[in-house]
């Protein structure tokens, strides 16, 4: 590595050689290079201003050279008015612009470290507390909290989802991150303090803090670390080419070549002198891999289902395609068979239509065949002027209960709450539903709100009654139920949806009120 620079100078030379100084293009004397930066724009700006100095310096042509540090939005907009003309951003966001907007092919790649040991790429790091001995590998983490600094973090949230991909576990599902916000320090700390179970940072932040003296490493673990012998910094993911600079489309050939010269000839300041570890640039790096994870993860802007021609399909599934028309072969032979069976499909189409009704789990009714009875329902009690009560049933603290007793004891727990539910909801035209997770839903025709409390009222006490055992629940150290209750009166002007949503707000009252009581609304 040490000669790194060394090559880097040859490069240079041979650039300036192939790319004498000519008269500079009258577009170019005034040049824009914009930056993503996550930190104040004032630090930022004049953090870059000894890379604006460096550009004037090898080119004093450049009259006036703005570097211009910008949030991600804000750079986004610039490049689409084409407010600027040089884009220095993250992989992920390049390969992001450049295929939205056009940039240029990469110009070179920042190179940051040291002169001694320089890296033109970096990785992500999956960490634990270290005394943490239940999760040890990649198959643990799937189910935990996970600490991010914001959800699209390229070194911080998708190289590690990316890992768990290739590896074949499933990525962590968006309302299992901890959101902690810039710096990376303060995933570190959310792990450290229990806030999350795991964290997700770039390369190099437990380093640093342990150079700061803010941690000790004896504190964390590793997770899935990877064995590359020359980077600096402990890694749980395959390493990616650092930040790429780019231009837009107005700018010439000729002036991207003069401003690529100017940065291969960084070496000339000092070390320290530039921001954010960056010690100058190199021939622009490989980015297919970063492209590769972007469109394995669905991301912007590959998060659009590709359009497929049948030429393409055959060409991919040749095979597979010549199986299903030897397949579709023996359908058409067996038509005869099939048509002599038809009052066998016809039972067993039944059956299955039964068994799309009700909830695979519970028993009850699904939410479908709920909605499609409650509308029947609602219209027999608009004609009759009868009332008609909902009831919206949810078990109290039930995601802590899965989290500490798993989700086999969460099922057998449901189906329980469900069991006692229709114990009390007993008459022929009464209908009791699986709403939606841990939540149930009950319509009580000609039934007011007085009598749909008793109801409800019967049904909290047959849940207690239960005693399932729930020792992470703050209500009580087994399990217990809300209720929220409406009622349809004569001459009421709400729709079917607004008095479901009563109910939803009574149960909601009902939480606010302590848990395991009954509220009407």
């Amino acid at each position: 590595m040490a000669s790194f620079f060394t090559k880097m100078l040859a490069v240079s030379l041979l650039l300036v050689t192939l790319c004498p100084l000519q008269p500079l293009a009258i577009e170019l004397s005034q040049i824009k290079i914009g930056v993503l930066s996550f930190q104040p724009k004032s630090t930022s700006a004049k953090r870059w201003a000894v890379l604006a100095d460096h550009l004037k310096k090898i080119y004093p042509e450049l009259h006036h050279v703005v570097i211009k540090p910008m949030k991600k939005d804000e750079l986004e907009k610039a490049i689409s008015n084409s407010q600027i003309d040089f884009v220095l951003t993250n992989p992920a966001q390049y390969i992001r612009f450049h295929n939205c907007y056009g940039l240029s092919a990469p110009l070179a790649t920042v190179i940051r470290g040291t002169r001694q040991t320089p890296l033109s790429g970096f990785g992500g790091t999956i960490f634990v507390k270290a005394d943490n001995n239940r999760i040890n590998t990649l198959a643990d983490i799937s189910t935990c909290r996970v600490a991010v600094p914001f959800l699209h973090a390229f070194g911080a949230a998708q190289m590690q989802q990316y890992e768990l991909h290739l590896h074949h576990y499933p990525v962590i599902p968006e309302d299992h991150f901890v959101i902690t916000g810039l710096p990376h320090d303060t995933v570190v700390k959310a792990v450290q303090t229990g806030e999350a179970d795991v964290g997700f940072a770039r390369a190099g932040t437990l380093e640093r803090m342990v150079q700061e003296r803010t941690i000790a490493f004896s504190q964390f673990k590793i997770i899935h670390e990877q064995p590359f012998k020359d980077f600096p910094a402990r890694v749980s993911t395959h390493l990616y080419p650092e930040w790429p600079i780019a231009a837009l489309r107005h700018v010439s050939q000729q002036d991207q070549s003069i401003v690529l010269s100017a940065l291969l000839q960084m070496h000339r300041i000092p070390d320290g002198k530039l921001p954010f570890g960056v010690c100058g640039f190199s021939p622009p790096a490989d980015y297919n891999q970063v492209e590769n994870l972007m469109r394995t993860l669905r991301l912007p802007p590959f998060d659009r289902i590709p359009e497929y021609r049948l030429t393409d399909i055959w060409t991919q599934y040749k095979t597979q395609s010549s199986f299903v028309l030897v397949a579709m072969a023996i359908i058409v032979l067996l038509t005869c068979y099939l048509f002599v069976s038809r009052r066998k499909l016809y039972l067993a189409q039944q059956k299955l239509m039964r068994i799309s009704e009700r909830d695979p789990l519970t028993g009850l009714y699904n939410r479908r065949k709920f909605m499609n009875y409650y509308e029947k329902e609602w219209k027999a009690a608009q004609r009759s002027k009868t009332p008609l009560a909902v009831l919206m049933i949810d078990i109290d603290h039930f995601k802590d209960y899965n989290d500490h007793y798993g989700h086999l004891a969460g099922d057998v727990a449901l189906t329980a709450v469900a069991g006692a539910i229709e114990t009390r909801i007993t008459r022929p035209r009464d209908c009791t539903a699986r709403y939606g997770g841990e939540e149930f839903i009950g319509l009580l025709p000609e039934t007011d709100d007085l009598a749909a409390a008793q109801v409800a009222e019967k049904i909290r006490i047959q849940v207690e009654k239960l005693q399932v055992q729930h020792a992470y629940s703050a209500t009580a150290d087994h399990i217990t139920v809300s209720i929220g209750i409406t009622s349809l009166q004569e001459g009421d002007k709400i729709n079917r949806m607004e008095l479901i949503n009563l109910a939803d707000k009574a149960l909601y009252e009902a939480k606010e009120a302590g848990r395991n009581c009954v509220k009407i609304a």
